[in-house]
């Protein structure tokens, strides 16, 4: 749900998310790649998601300036788990 909320947004170009494990369990971490020449920022993602989503799925949002990606095209999770 995180990635397609964050692309419904219309302001990213690529998105994915991963879990971050906390000592109070886990919390959604969304790593997106904007648009260029978008002024969007993590803030004004973040307030966006808490107003279309439930408080516990909002995201950590983090911008990247591309997502690691094999060469099919999926995205390299495990490297997203390395940027936590």
């Amino acid at each position: 749900m995180t990635e397609e909320a964050c692309l419904e947004q219309l302001v990213a170009l690529q998105a994915a998310a991963w879990p971050a494990g906390t000592p109070r369990g886990q919390l959604p971490v969304a790593f997106v790649v904007l648009k260029p020449g978008g002024a969007e920022t993590a803030d004004s993602l973040q307030a966006w998601c808490r107003e279309a989503m439930a408080a516990y799925k909002v995201p950590q949002i983090r911008l990247l300036d591309s997502l690691p990606l094999i060469a099919t095209g999926k995205v390299k999770k495990n490297q997203l788990e390395e940027l936590l």
